[in-house]
């Protein structure tokens, strides 16, 4: 029980340090992907095994024994004797256990092909299936740690206090009276100076011009910016656009579309009365009908 509950500590003394916790959740996301890697290399080896000890086998047939203990024959037997002998050769061929030139040149004495079909295997294995195998164990560990919710929640709050301590600085470079408050003067007079430039673009902001900029963040239209109106304009404008902003700019543009078709259809209409009513002021002993009203005003 004593060596249960240490451990129950170790691991809740994990969850707080944040580069080992990253560590651990990442390790233990790719143990699936891990499984099937070794055994789609199980797979290969057991092919190639196959192959090459069969040609040992054959090989070693034609020049019986003994052998010379520094002879290709002897390597052959060494390294090819038996399937699993053979897979544990290729397996530490690729992973620099064994020389795999000195693998080759022993497999040369029985034919050029399976040289040649022994340095593909190791180009193959090496080129291509372990650089795979490296990319998707590295896109499941980034895959787990996106997903790891005390992680993320971890990740916001550190760089919401970096940005908020930058925007601080920022506050403090451009407002040279100290009084508290930013004009559009103190505004655009330090728009331009680099570190200005270099906090804006560290936070993410990047506006074209200092006066897009000011009017974004000066929502009361006082032509001024205290701290706290300026630090949350600024974190509401960090960053793109999010799908939740998109959809409320959406929504007010068909509320301004609707006001308008409405507005547009009642001054039609009222101009319409008023050219009818003139009209009739102008012909009353006539007949007047739609016809009466020039075109320009029934548009």
């Amino acid at each position: 029980m004593t060596r249960l509950a240490k451990l129950v500590r170790i691991v809740r003394f994990v969850r707080f340090i944040r580069a080992l916790r990253t560590l651990t959740m990442s390790i233990v996301s790719t143990l699936k992907s891990l499984v099937w890697s070794m055994v789609l290399l199980a797979s290969i080896l057991f092919i190639f095994g196959v192959l090459f000890t069969d040609v040992t086998t054959t090989h070693l047939k034609d020049v019986p024994g003994p052998w010379d203990p520094s002879s290709v024959e002897a390597t052959l037997n060494t390294y090819f004797s038996s399937i699993p002998r053979s897979m544990l050769t290729l397996y530490a061929c690729i992973l620099s256990g064994l020389s795999w030139s000195e693998i080759a040149y022993a497999l040369e004495s029985a034919g050029w092909f399976y040289r040649i079909v022994f340095d593909a295997y190791i180009s193959f294995a090496c080129l291509a299936f372990l650089n795979v195998v490296t990319g998707v164990f590295c896109h499941s560990a980034i895959e787990s740690a996106q997903r790891d919710h005390d992680m993320l929640v971890n990740s916001m709050i550190q760089n919401k206090a970096f940005f908020l301590a930058g925007l601080e600085k920022l506050f403090a470079a451009i407002d040279d009276d100290n009084n508290g408050a930013i004009t559009i003067t103190e505004f655009e007079r330090h728009f331009n100076d680099v570190e200005v430039k270099n906090l804006l673009e560290a936070l993410g902001l990047d506006p074209a011009d200092a006066w897009s900029l000011f009017a974004a963040l000066d929502v009361d239209s006082s032509h001024t910016l205290n701290a706290q109106e300026f630090l949350e304009g600024c974190l509401y404008l960090r960053g793109a656009a999010r799908a939740i902003d998109i959809a409320h700019i959406k929504k007010d543009l068909r509320k301004i579309k609707e006001t308008l078709v409405d507005q547009t259809a009642q001054r039609s209409e009222s101009l319409q009365v008023a050219c009818s009513s003139l009209v009739l002021t102008r012909y009353g002993h006539r007949r007047v009908t739609h016809s009466f009203v020039p075109s320009a005003f029934t548009a």
